[in-house]
């Protein structure tokens, strides 16, 4: 469970707070800023720091799922890294589970395509949901923020899909059909 840790100063007195997705721990301090409880404060502030996630982690992560050698923290993974489709959600759904991560609030058409959405008859008609709705690129640096955040906290422009895939049920329908023909052509 991620915790949040916020520290201000204003003048002679220092707010701490530290929560949870459950608690929320306050601590008020006025005077001396070296007294027990600032320097327990800090003590652990530099505990949590070293519960966070680091870039190494994320790319060890990408590489094993991936199989890629080369990554830069703002390699776009679809775009310049080629991990696209099944490969790709794969990749965040154990990316969600290994890191902790809320994805409550993901939407993937914004982020990736479909496997085999090259094909889609259907697709030259209606257009899928990732070529509805502006690219927001995946990187490293960007799943290492959402790990050490514990949660997925885009804010995605506004847009509006169909209610219905209507590509899908063009490429069903018309998969229905040379099944259907295929079977009356082998029963004649």
């Amino acid at each position: 469970m991620p915790l949040t840790l916020y520290l201000q100063k204003s003048g002679d007195k220092t707010t701490f707070q530290l929560s949870n997705n459950n608690h929320r721990w306050n601590f008020n301090e006025a005077g001396n800023t070296n007294s027990a409880s600032s320097k327990m404060l800090s003590a652990l502030a530099k505990t949590l720091h070293s519960f966070m996630y680091s870039q190494e982690q994320i790319d060890n992560f990408i590489k094993e799922k991936t199989g890629i050698d080369e990554l830069k923290p703002n390699d776009d993974l679809l775009n310049d890294q080629g991990v696209r489709g099944d490969d790709f959600h794969e990749m965040i759904d154990e990316y969600a589970k290994r890191f902790n991560v809320d994805m409550t609030g993901y939407l993937w058409y914004f982020h990736a395509d479909e496997e085999g959405g090259w094909n889609s008859i259907g697709g030259s008609f209606f257009k899928p949901p990732y070529e509805r709705v502006t690219y927001i690129p995946v990187t490293p640096a960007l799943l290492l923020d959402m790990a050490n955040k514990g949660r997925w906290y885009i804010q995605y422009p506004p847009h509006k899909l169909p209610k219905k895939r209507w590509d899908i049920i063009i490429n069903q329908i018309l998969f229905i059909i040379v099944i259907a023909w295929a079977l009356y052509s082998c029963l004649k």
